[in-house]
C-alpha cells in the first residue's frame, strides 16, 4: 500500500510520510500544528508498594486499588491496546510522564510500571510506598 499526501490546512502544502524504504523522519510542510490539552476523563489517586518483577529487565510497578481498576475498567469499556493497556498521564511527586498501565491477572488489578529515571527523580526503591496521580484522557 502506497503512502498517500495528507492534506493541512494552509494553502494546499502536503506532509507525506516516509516509507519504510527510506527511513528518516517525515517530510513536514511548512504548515502549522497545534496540539491541544486534552481534558482528562477521570483522575485517581493512590499509594501503594513499589515492588520488583520476577524478570531479567528490571521492571517495577505498583498496584493501582481493586475499585480503582475496575473504575478505569469502566470508564475505558471497548477494544483495548497492545496486551490490554490503558494510556494514562502519571504524577509522583513532582515528576509527571506518560506511560500505560496494563492489567494483572496475579493481582487482579491494573498496574503501573515506574520507570527508573521516576524511582531516581523521587528517590523511591523497592518497598517504598508510593503516591501517584493517574489521569485517564478520552483518546
Amino acid at each position: 500500500m502506497g503512502l498517500l499526501p495528507v492534506q493541512t490546512r494552509r494553502r494546499g502544502q502536503t506532509h507525506r510520510p516516509r516509507s519504510p524504504a527510506c527511513p528518516g523522519p517525515p517530510v513536514l510542510s511548512a504548515a502549522r500544528r497545534t496540539v491541544a490539552a486534552v481534558a482528562p476523563i477521570a483522575s485517581f489517586e493512590f499509594a501503594g508498594p513499589l515492588w520488583p518483577h520476577a524478570g531479567p529487565d528490571g521492571w517495577h510497578f505498583v498496584t493501582l486499588p481493586a475499585g480503582i481498576s475496575a473504575d478505569i475498567k469502566g470508564l475505558t469499556a471497548g477494544p483495548r491496546r497492545g496486551f490490554g493497556s490503558v494510556r494514562v498521564a502519571v504524577t509522583v511527586g513532582a515528576t509527571s510522564w506518560q506511560t500505560s498501565i496494563f492489567p494483572s491477572r496475579e493481582a487482579g488489578s491494573y498496574v503501573l510500571p515506574v520507570k527508573r529515571s521516576v524511582r531516581v527523580a523521587e528517590g523511591i526503591d523497592v518497598g517504598d510506598e508510593v503516591r501517584a496521580v493517574v489521569r485517564i484522557s478520552a483518546s
